[in-house]
């Protein structure tokens, strides 16, 4: 058989569409970042009473070993949880599951409601992978 037809695969799906943030998207997430940061630095000292400088005294009162501890175990329980993306979600990597994880969950303890977010940054970086 000749012609056109004849080098087009039929058994081939269509390739996947890359996702890319709209202007909006990217502009709401700007926005987002700035309500955080005035959260972070203006509201939330005044409501706890507690100052920035207070906080920052208690954290270098922890020694080297009380840090590298604390690191170890987090690290370790994120490794951990790799397992549980991979097995939920067919050929993700223990790497991508591990971005996955590090990045959702920076998402949502860092932002004011940031579960959403979260959920959000999942959906992205998973839809963006296949």
């Amino acid at each position: 058989m000749t012609g056109p037809s004849a080098d087009v695969p039929h058994n081939e799906p269509p390739p996947q569409a890359q996702w890319r943030p709209t202007g909006l998207q990217v502009a709401l997430s700007l926005a987002s970042l700035a309500v955080a940061a005035l959260m972070l630095a203006v509201f939330f000292p005044k409501v706890s009473g507690a100052a920035w400088s207070e906080s920052w005294a208690a954290l270098m009162g922890l020694g080297w070993g009380n840090v590298l501890g604390i690191t170890a175990v987090w690290l370790i329980g994120l490794w951990i949880y790799t397992w549980v993306y991979t097995a939920t979600l067919p050929g993700l990597a223990h790497g991508q599951a591990l971005a996955l994880n590090l990045t959702g969950s920076l998402v949502s303890n860092v932002l004011p409601f940031g579960g959403a977010a979260g959920v959000a940054n999942t959906y992205a970086l998973t839809f963006s992978w296949g």
